[in-house]
């Protein structure tokens, strides 16, 4: 799997596949259109996620009703991964299972990230995907994800539990005529990110970092390979993450020669170079991918990384 491309399994797609050979929708001629593989329903394939996204945008344009919201309300663990649902057997409680969600989640869909985090006292399990919600299909890919994460919660916390409040990062007016109480009944819209609140103890540890020096210093790389693309990714969120304090995390940086914003702009530019030269990419897409949501702030930044502008970056390549 190429990690410098917003990927997805094709096993995404199978609740949706069934739903619309159920309602008598026909997808297979617009699959063909996308250039899907014959019999894309019946193995795993990765294929670009904006493409998938657009493909499902595109049957949905030709139906009433809210797809993702109604498919999503079928999801479950077992269902959309078998073998997933299988590791959480293994789990003893929620605390190990967001563990194996958060190492699981890039093998299945590469430009989703899954953290937990506690905002205002009470703990959320979060999600963003590497695409803005003004993305064709972006509702209903969140409408999916997250009652995906409702049935992972609900693997702990009983069948009929419901989050006592949930975020989603999509606006208001797209869930006219959609029943969303049936997710929450405190659903906050519009937000920098989505996320299900869920109960947690107060002394829960998300992350837990190897004493190992070696050991530690790779874990750092892994954590800001993955999260360096958050908006909000900055050394007190990381530092919350990871149950240590600012001063901690700052020293232990010091003594491997490294600072924090060093680091998060390495991966940073590493991350927007493979996506403007490999993808070909426009700037603007490439900068929501990598934690900016205005292009200005995203072209000082890559100036300061490489002397020049995302977009003579792209040319030169």
């Amino acid at each position: 799997m190429n990690s410098s491309i917003s990927i997805s399994s094709t096993t995404n797609l199978r609740l949706f596949f069934d739903y619309f050979d159920e309602k008598g929708i026909e997808w297979r001629s617009v699959a063909k259109r996308f250039h899907f593989p014959d019999g894309i329903e019946a193995g795993e394939h990765w294929l670009p996620t904006h493409h998938l996204m657009h493909f499902l945008s595109t049957v949905m344009g030709e139906t009433q009703g809210n797809v993702g919201f109604e498919v999503g309300q079928r999801a479950s663990i077992a269902l959309f991964s078998p073998e997933f649902s299988e590791a959480l057997n293994h789990c003893e409680d929620m605390a190990s299972g967001i563990r194996l969600l958060m190492d699981v989640i890039p093998r299945i869909s590469n430009h989703v990230v899954i953290w937990p985090d506690k905002i205002e006292g009470r703990w959320y399990l979060c999600h963003r995907g590497a695409y803005p919600p003004n993305l064709r299909g972006f509702a209903q890919a969140e409408w999916f994800r997250s009652f995906l994460l409702l049935s992972f919660c609900r693997e702990f916390l009983g069948t009929t539990w419901h989050p006592p409040s949930v975020k989603m990062m999509m606006h208001q007016h797209l869930t006219a005529g959609v029943q969303y109480q049936q997710l929450s009944n405190n659903i906050s819209f519009n937000c920098e990110f989505g996320a299900l609140e869920i109960p947690m103890a107060e002394d829960y540890v998300a992350v837990t970092l190897p004493v190992n020096r070696t050991s530690w210093i790779e874990t750092l790389h892994a954590l800001f390979a993955t999260y360096a693309v958050l908006p909000h990714f900055n050394i007190d969120w990381l530092a919350r993450l990871c149950n240590t304090s600012r001063r901690t995390l700052q020293r232990r940086l010091r003594e491997h020669g490294v600072q924090f914003r060093t680091l998060r702009d390495q991966h940073r530019c590493a991350r927007a170079k493979h996506l403007l030269v490999d993808r070909a990419i426009s700037p603007t897409e490439t900068a929501w991918h990598c934690g900016y949501s205005d292009l200005s702030n995203f072209n000082r930044a890559f100036i300061g990384w490489t002397g020049i502008t995302p977009s003579q970056y792209q040319k030169s390549g």
